[in-house]
């Protein structure tokens, strides 16, 4: 049926003989992916099967299958396609991808398990040489990203902590304006010479003391 280019009757024919995994070849390599899926399922081959589900866009499927087959990071990025962001968050949190767990978690608005998660993917970057201007600068992103996370959850001292431990100590500032920790806060500035911006927050804060 093969040589015959009779596509269908060469699957059907390896279908009922059990021969899973060649039906779903021949659908495959006739741009059928959900076909394909279905018997490399049959076949117990988690990761063709992940792979075709995805190729037809049913990536939730696909998670489940890749899990399956003990494949997390494809499990993760699987979930995250189909919308499914707890079960990605879980599983980046399980292969150790912090920082992209953390990134879902503040999607989903969930600020206190962002920030913790950030702060993991922080440390595990610590015990990493900085020794690219690359490295540094992905590093202070996700410093920022952390602190955005714990001012959204009612802790701007520790997101000042946060940005200063990363020597971004202008931004760090007004973190600890915000937690009303004005001597470090505004001491941060002056050593920087952010007059200006040391008068703004006062200002905004209502420090007119501060100010003068």
């Amino acid at each position: 049926y093969e040589q015959l280019t009779d596509w269908e009757a060469a699957a059907d024919a390896y279908e009922r003989g059990r021969a899973f995994v060649d039906a779903a070849r021949v659908w495959e390599h006739q741009n059928q992916p959900a076909r394909a899926a279905r018997l490399y399922e049959q076949a117990n081959e988690f990761l063709k099967a992940g792979e075709m589900h995805a190729r037809a866009g049913n990536h939730l499927r696909a998670a489940t299958l890749f899990q399956k087959g003990g494949l997390d990071v494809r499990a993760a990025e699987a979930a995250e396609r189909a919308g499914d962001l707890e079960r990605a968050a879980a599983l980046y949190v399980k292969i150790d991808a912090f920082d992209h767990a953390g990134e879902l978690r503040f999607r989903m608005r969930e600020y206190a398990q962002a920030a913790d998660l950030l702060d993991r993917a922080l440390g595990r970057l610590r015990r990493v040489p900085q020794d690219s201007d690359l490295s540094q600068a992905t590093t202070r992103a996700l410093a920022r990203r952390c602190a955005e996370a714990h001012a959204k959850a009612g802790q701007p001292a520790r997101a000042g902590a946060v940005l200063r431990e990363h020597g971004l100590e202008v931004e760090a500032a007004e973190y600890y304006c915000q937690a009303e920790e004005w001597d470090i806060g505004l001491g941060l500035l002056l050593r920087h010479q952010q007059f200006d911006r040391a008068a703004r927050l006062c200002q905004q804060m209502g420090r007119e003391a501060a100010l003068h």
